[in-house]
């Protein structure tokens, strides 16, 4: 399973914005995630995986926008959506407690 092919899903469908502008469901990707699924825009087994590797990305903090933050990135929703846009390139983090 491919995460970025279901966070593509999720952001075509207009779940997660892509503007400020946007009237999307949720302004954080695990919320999108769980209106995409009962839409029938992903599946469950979809949505379970992708939630799973955000979480191990935050490391126990409660979303990207605060762990960008603390760790000294801009942290608007344009690189927000970037980084779920390409997956692969995140910004490495150092998790601080």
């Amino acid at each position: 399973m491919c995460i970025q092919n279901t966070f593509n899903k999720v952001i075509k469908a207009g779940y997660y914005p892509r503007t400020t502008r946007q009237n999307a469901s949720s302004n954080f990707m695990c919320s999108a995630l769980t209106h995409a699924m009962l839409n029938s825009i992903i599946t469950h087994k979809e949505m379970d995986v992708a939630k799973s590797v955000i979480n191990r990305y935050l490391d126990g903090e409660s979303s990207l926008e605060t762990v960008l933050w603390l760790n000294g990135y801009d942290h608007d929703l344009d690189v927000r959506l970037r980084i779920y846009l390409n997956w692969k390139t995140r910004p490495k983090l150092q998790h601080i407690s």
